[in-house]
């Protein structure tokens, strides 16, 4: 199992007008469709964490849409205690 968690970068530079959340999303499904699919090769799965203090992917809401929409077996939500309480 390899733990892929969201990243904390300055909002300013990555969401923009040219570059609203909705693209930010689908690159982050891009990715993991990809990752998934190497992972695969290896028996590996890809669980993808939240961190509350996130730039953009802060809560498990988010991420449950980026993988719902990367819809590959070995790729799933991981979350802790921090997220959930």
């Amino acid at each position: 199992l390899l733990l892929v968690c969201s990243n904390h970068i300055p909002r300013s530079h990555i969401i923009t007008e040219d570059y609203p959340v909705e693209m930010y999303y689908e690159k982050q499904v891009d990715a993991f469709r990809q990752l998934g699919a190497l992972a695969e090769r290896y028996g590996v799965r890809i669980g993808y964490e939240p961190l509350s203090w996130g730039t953009v992917v802060d809560n498990w809401m988010q991420v449950w849409d980026i993988v719902k929409r990367v819809d590959r077996e070995n790729v799933g939500v991981l979350l802790d205690s921090f997220n959930t309480l």
